[in-house]
């Protein structure tokens, strides 16, 4: 029940998603082009991509052909999962290799270096909760992982996973509905081997119907428009960035002032 099964649901993700490739033991760096630089500067926003505009074309379908694939998962109660989304999921991609010629061709030449996972803050939409007019501002939920590329490596976590799930004192049918509740983020985490060069770090948000979100944007059908001071703080600049001094400039008075 509410909300044990959602912290559940968190800690268990968390667990084996944050195992994938050392986490927090790197660098995860933001490509865009100088234009798209120059304009986050004057209007302070990331563009998130709602999943159906992401440039895979099989994005979101390597899970449910994994499950298709008989003899690898031992749980019965995990046959014929459920794949449809409940709600629309928004995703921001961040990239562990630096300075990649791969990705300034793909995605922009202009780097953002972080040297922490602290991208969850700066990405999560402030949401006003509570009674009418004592609502109070939260930060709404932003689900962060490691893709993975291999196939066989994505059969043993999901085994895993079904391992966790079956040890609760629960019925078949409701570790099957707990599972698919986790699968809802999940199988946005696995991805075709073609795409390992990108060595992606997703950071995915999701809107409730039910809460008024602040300094969002969802005008376009494609993209979440969210402030965030992502792109006047990072740890590091790499490429010839046509705003990098002013970022320089408002770094260094900052550490005085904190100074």
């Amino acid at each position: 029940m509410r909300p044990l099964k959602g912290v559940l649901m968190t800690s268990i993700s968390n667990y084996i998603l944050k195992s994938r490739n050392d986490y927090n033991e790197d660098y995860v760096c933001k490509y865009i082009s100088p234009e798209v630089a120059e304009k986050s500067i004057h209007n302070h926003q990331i563009w998130m991509s709602i999943i159906e505009s992401l440039n895979d074309d099989r994005e979101q379908r390597v899970i449910p052909e994994l499950f298709e694939e008989k003899g690898w998962n031992s749980y019965s109660w995990a046959d014929n999962i459920d794949f449809k989304p409940t709600r629309k999921y928004y995703v921001s991609s961040f990239c562990k290799s630096m300075n990649d010629s791969l990705m300034h061709k793909d995605y922009g030449t202009c780097v953002y270096g972080y040297k922490d996972n602290r991208m969850a803050e700066l990405l999560a939409p402030t949401m006003l909760r509570g009674k009418k007019g004592q609502e109070i501002p939260v930060f709404s939920q932003v689900v962060a992982f490691d893709v993975i590329y291999d196939r066989d490596e994505a059969k043993k976590e999901i085994e895993f996973l079904c391992s966790i799930v079956d040890c609760f004192d629960m019925k078949d049918i409701d570790k099957k509905t707990f599972l698919e509740e986790i699968m809802q983020y999940w199988i946005l985490s696995v991805k075709d081997p073609k795409w390992s060069y990108e060595r992606e770090r997703r950071y995915v948000l999701f809107l409730y119907d039910d809460y008024e979100y602040i300094e969002t944007d969802i005008s376009n059908p494609k993209f979440l428009k969210l402030k965030t001071s992502l792109f006047i703080e990072p740890d590091f600049i790499l490429g010839d960035n046509p705003v990098k001094s002013y970022i320089c400039q408002r770094r260094a008075v900052f550490d005085r002032i904190a100074g």
